[in-house]
């Protein structure tokens, strides 16, 4: 008759499906690949045309969020009007911004050109921080054909999507007059250490969509036929997003911003905003938690598994000489299985032996390792079949 091993417990262990089970922890990652223990990102709803939960509505189409959100230059209320759910620049009245100012953001802007564009061409601009120009401008045409109302085509760094008079768009996305259009632009403001420029600004760019922009990084603010460059003294770290009035009746609507994280906000996983300190900081926080784990797990498995995750977020001697006496323990204990056993058991065994492989892999064990020969010996006694990996 088999020998039948019946071990009780409430549930199977999930203490093994806890811990990493990719490449572990090293000098430039605080975390492993795929490992639970990363905070997840926080959830922000999106639905087709709509906004962001996480965004800042500056125009709903209300005069309410004109007077709420906007100014002109000076501080004080703008002359621009609201009709028919429509934010509409009053030429010669003078640019408008945010009241409030921004940094790292996302800025979603629609915008209209009259049709006819008339002689102007319908010119505005998206300045963001108040001083880099995206460039709104009838571009549609054929650059070859210069008929009225519109006479000529107009130079390509001040052509639709442009970051005026520095980029051209990659490509000229622009569409008729009259027809809705849309700008999203992704903006980082330059970086100081001291007064010398440690990173310039940067803008990625979406007209109507497509990508014509890539991270481009700015000369300084943009300016009208000369060449800038970034200056301390005038540009800060934050400032509003402001909207030009070149004398032609642009409208806009649907108008949202999204503040994101500083482009180096990322000092613990890799990259060039690595930071060693913040890693291993992290690092101890997470080997004191999964430490604080092992010592309230109930079984030898799971106590087995949290102490090689403390031990690989930060090596300790005696925690490792906690895991060599355990492990001879556990050895033992799956020296006595074969046959059938519980359906805990088969899981336990199949989790552990997932967790053995990602050992092998990550260099906590090898194949000749007591532990990898012993689970690979109950598996095979024991008919277990189920493999995590």
């Amino acid at each position: 008759m088999r020998k039948m091993l019946v071990i009780v417990a409430a549930a199977a262990s999930a203490a093994t499906f806890a811990g990493p089970n990719g490449d572990r922890p090293n000098a430039t990652h605080a975390w492993a690949v795929h490992d639970e223990n990363r905070p997840n990102p926080p959830q922000v709803e999106t639905c087709d045309g709509g906004v962001p939960s996480d965004a800042i509505l500056l125009f709903d189409g209300t005069i309410e969020s004109v007077r709420k959100n906007w100014c002109d230059q000076k501080g004080g209320e703008t002359k621009w009007t609201v009709k028919d759910g429509l934010f509409v620049c009053v030429p010669k009245s003078g640019g408008v911004r945010t009241r409030a100012e921004f940094a790292d953001c996302q800025l979603h802007i629609e915008f209209q050109i009259p049709d006819p564009p008339g002689e102007g061409l319908g010119n505005s601009g998206v300045y963001m921080l108040g001083k880099y120009e995206v460039q709104i401008l009838h571009s549609y045409h054929d650059p070859f054909k210069y008929t009225p109302p519109w006479k000529h085509a107009n130079y390509a760094d001040g052509s639709l999507g442009a970051i005026y008079g520095q980029e051209p768009p990659f490509v000229n996305a622009s569409r008729a007059p009259g027809k809705w259009q849309s700008f999203d632009i992704v903006f980082h403001p330059a970086e100081w250490n001291g007064d010398t420029l440690v990173e310039p600004a940067r803008m990625t760019v979406f007209a109507n969509g497509l990508l014509v922009h890539e991270n481009w990084p700015l000369e300084g603010p943009t300016d009208w036929i000369k060449r800038s460059r970034h200056d301390k003294n005038q540009e800060g770290p934050v400032g509003p997003i402001s909207l030009q009035d070149h004398g032609h009746p642009v409208r806009f609507r649907n108008i949202w911003i999204r503040p994101i994280p500083h482009r180096r906000a990322n000092t613990v996983h890799g990259g060039d905003s690595f930071s060693a300190a913040d890693a291993a900081k992290l690092r101890a926080e997470l080997a004191a938690k999964t430490l604080a784990l092992a010592r309230g797990a109930k079984k030898d498995c799971d106590r087995l598994v949290w102490l090689w995750e403390s031990h690989m977020y930060k090596s300790d001697d005696g925690i490792k000489r906690e895991i060599d006496a355990l492990t001879d323990k556990y050895v033992s204990y799956l020296g006595t299985l074969e046959g059938e056993v519980s359906q805990e058991v088969r899981t336990e065994l199949s989790n552990m032996w997932g967790f053995a492989q990602m050992g092998v892999r990550c260099g906590m064990l090898t194949k000749e390792s007591p532990l990898y020969v012993a689970l690979k010996r109950a598996l095979g006694a024991t008919k277990v079949t189920e493999r995590l990996y």
